[in-house]
């Protein structure tokens, strides 16, 4: 449930921002951002915090910067 009221509250904030080009586009957006955060600490909490939990989120964020070059400029 948590993670659905945080995918919520960054759709609303891409929409309003227009990232994504439009409600579509932001849900998709914010799912996606949410997804790579939840990845990156479940990978991190397996390697038992050996290695700086920054590592994983910016490797799982770097994981999604080849989907912002087809992103859509429409609007739905």
């Amino acid at each position: 449930a948590d993670q659905h009221a945080l995918r919520r509250a960054l759709a609303d904030l891409f929409a309003r921002k227009r990232v994504g080009g439009g409600a579509l586009g932001a849900d998709v957006i914010a799912g996606a951002v949410v997804a790579a955060l939840a990845v990156a600490v479940e990978h991190w909490v397996r390697g038992e915090g050996r290695a700086p939990l920054a590592r994983y989120l910016n490797r799982a964020f770097d994981r999604l910067r080849p989907l912002d070059e087809g992103s859509p400029h429409e609007h739905d």
